[in-house]
């Protein structure tokens, strides 16, 4: 009798640098009442893998992406949803590695000054 040959599991690893909250948690301690937000039960907004994929620049084995990210950055592009200059943006787009964009202490800055000057919508985005 012939025997069914057993797979092989094939398994990729991914670590994630995880950044302490503390930070983000002073921000939200700035957010006035006024803010309305909406939570629907049985229902999280998180990004799926492929995005996370997209955004941190770490390609999914076995996987073609399903957007094409362009190489180019528009800075205007970037600077108009933030809220932001042009200058401003590309003055402080950098890269640690292969992953490139504003840093995480430029963007906490940013929005520190805009909650103090009452400047909601740029702080939120």
């Amino acid at each position: 009798m012939a025997t069914v040959p057993e797979l092989k599991r094939k398994t990729c690893s991914y670590s994630f640098h995880r950044e302490p909250l503390t930070s983000l948690i002073e921000l939200s301690n700035l957010v006035t009442s006024e803010l309305r937000c909406f939570t629907f039960q049985d229902y999280q907004l998180a990004p799926t893998l492929e995005e996370y994929s997209i955004l941190l620049n770490v390609p999914i084995r076995y996987q073609v992406p399903f957007l094409d990210v362009p190489k180019e950055v528009d800075f205007r592009v970037v600077a108009r949803a933030l809220h932001l200059g042009i200058k401003e943006v590309s003055d402080n787009w950098k890269s640690s590695g292969e992953v490139v964009g504003l840093p995480l202490k430029f963007l906490l800055r940013v929005a520190r000054e805009e909650a103090e000057k009452g400047n909601w919508e740029a702080f939120h985005a």
